[in-house]
């Protein structure tokens, strides 16, 4: 099932649901499911250490709803450890962290992308995780999918918006749309220092892997690994 000879490592982490517990720093996550969280980011981190940047994007096979949740603990992982982190939604096809941190209605990513001088930094929304340690993490909605444009004025877009956001961060990571859904996140793929790949045991088909693989092989994408995601205990999906 994996993508490529060059993924550093295959991790297990949970596929959460959409309520209480999908975030490792709130009081409902299971701690087996905070651990595989963490593990997953550490092996991720370990991989990029030998890469000049520290932008990240997660995107899935073939269901965005696992990259999301991922891509989330992972910025919170990396907040929680003194990083300046923004966390950007660039699947304005399917959003979902504007859920997960309940996130005011703002310009979005697909909005930054089109509108080339707007006030990107202003944009992003900080997270307030409600305990003793503070953190600086700052949030990027995806936006109005309609809104994104096609050929070089989104080439440019996306590589301003990028460099903006990673010079005000020590790390920028990423949501991207599903690989063998859109083409969105091939965009990204030469924009950013490193990407990771979710899928799913028993959902995922090995077809669709194959699949994935010629797709990124084909923009040399600068695969770190592969997640594999399962289902974590309590909810929906393991009922």
């Amino acid at each position: 099932m994996a993508i490529s000879e060059r993924a550093a490592r295959s991790v297990l982490a949970p596929a959460v649901s959409k309520g209480t517990g999908d975030l490792a720093s709130e009081p409902g996550c299971p701690k087996e499911v905070a651990e595989a969280y963490r593990q997953a980011f550490l092996a991720t981190r370990f991989a990029m250490l030998h890469l000049p940047g520290t932008s990240l994007l997660v995107s899935a096979v073939d269901d965005s709803t696992t990259a999301a949740p991922l891509a989330a603990n992972f910025a919170l992982l990396a907040a929680m450890e003194g990083e300046r982190v923004v966390l950007v939604d660039a699947d304005p096809h399917t959003p979902t962290l504007g859920h997960l941190f309940s996130l005011t209605p703002a310009l979005g990513f697909s909005e930054l992308v089109r509108h080339e001088g707007a006030d990107a930094l202003g944009s992003l929304q900080p997270i307030d995780l409600g305990s003793s340690q503070p953190v600086d993490l700052r949030v990027l909605g995806a936006g109005n999918a309609g809104g994104i444009p096609g050929g070089v004025g989104r080439a440019i877009g996306l590589r301003e918006l990028l460099l903006r956001l990673k010079n005000d961060a020590d790390r920028v990571i990423l949501v991207g749309t599903p690989i063998l859904t859109h083409v969105d996140s091939m965009d990204l793929c030469s924009l950013v220092d490193g990407l990771v790949v979710t899928m799913s045991p028993g959902r995922t088909h090995r077809e669709d892997a194959a699949r994935a693989r010629q797709v990124l092989d084909r923009v040399s994408a600068p695969l770190l690994g592969v997640v594999l995601t399962t289902p974590a205990m309590g909810s929906p999906a393991a009922r």
